[in-house]
């Protein structure tokens, strides 16, 4: 029993490893109204020999999230979802105004200036990321 336990826990340890080379900083979003959408902006620097893959979004502030990047065609610029979002070894990922972003779609409440909440990065074959946002007025 004990070695189908040991098992299990290295089998686990195999298929989610913790992204512990993945550093988050200057998370925020644009206040907005309830029900309407907002963007969240971020830098993920990943220190680590091996890329990292971010595959969803989550979080409880909105009905849906989505990964954008934004594309000029024509003339004319439109968001784009984008299924996923790779971090590259020692490399930094910056999602900004104009460029790549999250968005919360369906907000179920107002986001004021200096208000926080929560999403979730979800990585394919680690553990998930948690961070806060801060709401600005950038």
């Amino acid at each position: 029993m004990k070695k189908i336990i040991l098992l299990v826990v290295v089998l686990c340890s195999t298929f989610f490893a913790t992204a512990d080379n993945l550093e988050i900083k200057n998370i925020w979003a644009r206040a907005a109204e309830a029900d309407k959408s907002t963007a969240v902006y971020m830098e993920i620097t990943n220190s680590g020999s091996q890329d990292y893959e971010v595959i969803g979004i989550e979080s409880d502030i909105a009905k849906m999230t989505m990964l954008h990047k934004t594309v000029i065609e024509n003339g004319v610029s439109q968001m784009v979802h984008i299924d996923h979002l790779v971090v590259p070894a020692n490399e930094t990922i910056k999602l900004e105004p104009k460029g790549l972003h999250i968005m919360l779609i369906g907000l179920k409440k107002d986001l004021k200036i200096d208000d926080s909440f929560e999403v979730k990065l979800l990585l394919k074959g680690h553990d998930s990321k948690v961070v806060t946002v801060f709401v600005k007025n950038n």
